[in-house]
């Protein structure tokens, strides 16, 4: 993840292992082209061009959850669907799946009963592929925001009841949790003027 806290020593390397990650894999490098677009949510988007750091992201962070969206400029169903099979399927992690490509929407009634259950949508590479990764990134933030308040929860219950002294790991996760509301509220504010 690209907002990564500096902690200074202070707290366990562990801290945020867990959390959830958003991974775009993006071949075409429209998001890179126009990073703009994706604001408020930037800076918690990985976003990869190619399978080789693909596959690294995916291999070197192990129990993170992953949302992961695929946009597929020019690749054809079966290019598709080999890709999700040797690099996406399979894997525990995986949270949820969104896929954009050409035609997709025509493949997603299908791709939902057959592909993988973690798939929410198939949607065609259209002039609002922004607007489609913003609402993939949306609903990723939402994700995150209930896993603070769980993480934030279980510090509190840690410190309540074995005395460990976890209060700022406690706030750290409360002030992940504003940072995604905030988001989440720009978010749809944007929405509802648009």
């Amino acid at each position: 993840m690209n907002d990564q806290i500096d902690f200074g020593g202070s707290a366990p390397p562990q801290l945020l292992d867990n959390e959830p990650c958003t991974l775009i894999y993006d071949p075409g490098k429209r998001i890179k082209k126009d990073m703009k677009k994706l604001y408020p949510f930037g800076p918690m988007v990985c976003t990869v061009q190619n399978v080789e750091d693909w596959a690294k992201m995916l291999n070197k962070s192990s129990g993170k959850r992953w949302i992961i969206l695929l946009i597929f400029p020019t690749q054809t169903e079966v290019e598709i669907r080999e890709f999700i099979m040797q690099y996406v399927s399979d894997r525990s992690e995986l949270h949820s799946l969104y896929l954009i490509f050409h035609n997709g929407l025509q493949y997603h009634a299908q791709w939902s009963n057959t592909l993988l259950t973690e798939l929410v949508w198939c949607r065609s590479i259209t002039n609002r592929l922004f607007h489609d990764i913003r609402e993939v990134c949306a609903g990723a933030c939402q994700i995150y925001v209930s896993y603070y308040e769980q993480q934030r929860r279980q510090a509190e219950y840690d410190i309540k009841h074995n005395n460990n002294g976890a209060r700022g790991i406690a706030r750290i996760y409360a002030e992940k949790k504003r940072e995604h509301v905030h988001n989440l509220c720009i978010y749809w504010t944007s929405m509802n003027s648009s």
